[in-house]
């Protein structure tokens, strides 16, 4: 059978979808919709002062505490 894995990452008041099938994020979001107030802020660009960046293409993701790194040095 052919499944995908659905990762949710909580943070207080903030989701993180992460999966491989954007149809499966995209139904999950919708049931959650259905039940909680909520609303999508779209890609996250940033979540607990990393940088996130993606390349579909090559299926990368990386995540950078440049930032953080920078204030503390």
């Amino acid at each position: 059978e052919d499944s995908s894995l659905l990762i949710l990452i909580f943070y207080v008041d903030n989701i993180l979808f992460v999966g491989k099938c954007v149809a499966e994020m995209e139904a999950l979001k919708r049931k959650l919709m259905a039940s909680f107030s909520m609303k999508d802020l779209g890609n996250a660009s940033h979540i607990l002062g990393m940088r996130i960046q993606r390349d579909r293409d090559q299926r990368l993701l990386r995540l950078s505490q440049r930032g953080h790194i920078d204030k503390v040095l």
